[in-house]
């Protein structure tokens, strides 16, 4: 009789949930990885689903300056609306450059810390992948025989 009601109460204690009292950090955690909340962008004027679907006439590939590439520019969501196959070429050639020129310097100053080498390195890293993660989103979703070809240019100067 003992024993079953040993076996009962173990038995109630299992199936009964017990609620969490503690929490455990993740052992394998990197603080490499950082996920901040930015303020949200303003309001845009346009629906950016008619902006992005609209034929608005794109400067001359002459004309386009690091002033007004929208891939050259800071942003917190890559500007889809904006960005055109013109853009591609003089945009990653001039990114390119300039994280090149940042990896020089670093390489100049590199001291063995954390703050000193991992965080520019990483800035570096992910400001060229945020662009080119930008450039073919919108070849998978907007593409057109330009953007291919700017991407296959591109692509051969990354390889």
């Amino acid at each position: 009789m003992s024993v079953a009601i040993t076996s009962l109460t173990s038995l109630i204690r299992c199936s009964t949930p017990k609620p969490l009292l503690t929490s455990h950090s993740l052992p394998l955690r990197s603080s490499s990885f950082h996920f901040r909340l930015r303020p949200s962008p303003p309001p845009l004027r346009r629906s950016s689903v008619a902006t992005f679907f609209s034929d608005q006439p794109q400067p001359p590939p002459s004309t386009i300056t690091e002033d007004n590439n929208p891939l050259l520019q800071d942003f917190n969501f890559p500007p889809f609306d904006v960005i055109d196959a013109s853009h591609v070429r003089p945009g990653m050639r001039a990114l390119l450059n300039k994280l090149d020129d940042d990896l020089e310097e670093l390489e100049k100053t590199v001291e063995p810390s954390w703050s000193k080498l991992v965080e520019p390195l990483e800035r570096i890293v992910d400001r060229l992948s945020v662009v080119w993660g930008a450039i073919n989103h919108l070849k998978a979703v907007k593409d057109t025989p330009e953007l291919r070809s700017a991407i296959e240019e591109i692509q051969d100067i990354l390889s």
